[in-house]
């Protein structure tokens, strides 16, 4: 009977992710297949490029966000061919992934059905496949986060709710290598809000939340720091992402260094405080 039932539960989470995936490729690759797109897109295609024939980030030309897109990139042009259609099958990949999360974190809170519907719809709100600053890893690796911390809290099992809080801790770590300014807002966000959680029963949640999120998101940034190492950038990769690119909004070390911290909000308020005196 259990064997009966399990079967029949992954037949239909599989015809949910069929349908899904049909709805994924429809609303994307018909508005995606009209020549490059001359934006984000077409340069981390262009660095992916590069990286299969021997350069790297930060060292042999400047790049002022995370490396994990162009790694990405690189490795689909390593395999497909160096085409832009390559490309762009690397991201319709993070985006159908972007949409399977989500669908199995609302099947969490709802039905098969309304979950099919809402990712969907989610579907077609971004018809364009796009890769904006790394901006759509972003949302796969928040929203595997968000995953994990559901899946960690519903699960009655200690050593699983303790393995998907480790996880939820390195997705969140991974945004870094995407973007870092969205990445430490994510971080401010989310540790804060742990801390004020646990602070309800401190000694408890410090074993079953605090560590296994703090390890995983050691485990995270440590992975992502000593890649960099393995290919001597790392010092260049902080400077160019926490430094230079605060000073290229026209401000000084000083500051850039707080923009960077502060996720490039200080910047961008500085420089909209200048814009609004000019005119």
């Amino acid at each position: 009977m259990n064997k009966t039932i399990i079967k029949s539960s992954i037949t239909k989470h599989l015809l949910a992710l069929a349908l899904l995936s049909i709805a994924t490729f429809f609303s994307s690759l018909p508005w995606s297949l009209h020549g490059m797109n001359w934006g984000d897109s077409s340069m981390i295609f262009h660095f992916g490029n590069r990286l299969i024939h021997g350069t790297f980030p930060y060292i042999d030309y400047p790049y002022q966000i995370g490396y994990l897109p162009i790694i990405l990139d690189g490795l689909a042009q390593q395999v497909f061919g160096e085409y832009y259609w390559a490309s762009l099958l690397v991201s319709f990949t993070v985006k159908l992934a972007t949409i399977l999360v989500f669908y199995f974190a609302f099947q969490q809170f709802t039905s098969r059905i309304i979950s099919v519907v809402i990712c969907a719809g989610l579907a077609f709100l971004n018809p364009i496949l796009y890769n904006i600053g790394g901006s759509n890893y972003v949302n796969l690796f928040l929203a595997s986060t968000i995953l994990f911390f559901i899946l960690g809290f519903k699960t009655t099992d200690k050593k699983a709710s303790w393995l998907y809080i480790l996880l939820a801790g390195f997705c969140l770590a991974l945004i870094m290598g995407a973007r870092q300014s969205n990445a430490i807002l994510c971080l401010l966000v989310t540790v804060g809000t742990i801390l004020v959680y646990s602070l309800q029963n401190l000694k408890k949640y410090w074993l079953t939340l605090i560590i296994p999120f703090c390890t995983g998101l050691f485990v995270g940034i440590g992975s992502l720091t000593g890649f960099l190492v393995l290919h001597n950038a790392l010092f260049y990769a902080v400077k160019q992402m926490f430094i230079d690119a605060g000073e290229k909004k026209n401000i000084s070390t000083l500051y850039s260094i707080l923009d960077g911290l502060s996720g490039g909000i200080y910047g961008a308020n500085i420089w909209n405080v200048r814009r609004f005196m000019i005119y």
